[in-house]
């Protein structure tokens, strides 16, 4: 995973950026918003362009982003604030949320519906992402495609099975190699992939991995 990851070539910078200002202010922030939209305008840029082009609205199509990731957030604040305690590692996709109906499965799935209602299941994957950093791991088209998924909440619930999965068999066969726990695993992983830092989370790690399979290949040397 993480000699296919290194094939990654999009940068960290404005990434960084945007989990930074997020990670400092509450959820349901002005400031957590405008973090959002860092990631939001940059990365799912095309999203915005296309809109744009066929509704004549300009900027106000932004602006009605804004307003509808506030009361999305804020709507959703305790579920959001739950799932940040879950590590995509050792998560049980069944587990019930203290005090809810909902389990795991069914918040993901909920969530991911209601910023896709407005974002599209790109950027509702870029949204989720960066509020619940330790356990949604980022889509878009072509990895969709990739794994023979389409763009609905359900199959966003089975995209992180998959990747639970994944993650799991990576870190099990660096623990078989190296020793440890599940949670020294993934750090050292992390110290490997990103040269001495820990900073960003194991998520991160998937979504290199998925975007250079899926845009590439695993055997692709990229320049």
């Amino acid at each position: 995973m993480i000699e296919v990851a290194r094939r990654y070539t999009l940068g960290f910078e404005l990434y960084d950026l945007a989990t930074s200002i997020v990670r400092s202010h509450a959820v349901d922030s002005d400031e957590a918003v405008a973090g959002l939209l860092v990631l939001l305008l940059c990365w799912n840029i095309d999203y915005y362009r296309r809109r744009m082009k066929s509704t004549g609205l300009s900027f106000k199509y932004v602006d009605e982003h804004v307003k509808c990731l506030r009361e999305v957030v804020r709507r959703n604040r305790g579920l959001i604030e739950e799932l940040r305690r879950k590590r995509l590692e050792v998560v049980d996709f069944n587990e019930p949320l203290m005090g809810r109906e909902f389990t795991v499965g069914d918040a993901i799935r909920h969530l991911f519906e209601d910023f896709r209602a407005f974002l599209g299941p790109t950027g509702a994957s870029k949204v989720l992402h960066l509020l619940v950093p330790s356990l949604i791991v980022m889509w878009d088209t072509k990895i969709r495609q990739h794994y023979g998924l389409p763009s609905d909440g359900a199959a966003f619930l089975d995209f992180h099975r998959i990747m639970h999965e994944e993650l799991r068999q990576a870190l099990e066969t660096y623990i078989e190699e190296h020793g440890g726990t599940m949670v020294e695993a993934a750090r050292s992983i992390l110290y490997e992939r990103y040269e001495g830092s820990t900073e960003r989370p194991i998520t991160k790690v998937l979504d290199e991995y998925n975007w250079v399979i899926a845009c590439h290949g695993k055997g692709a040397v990229l320049r």
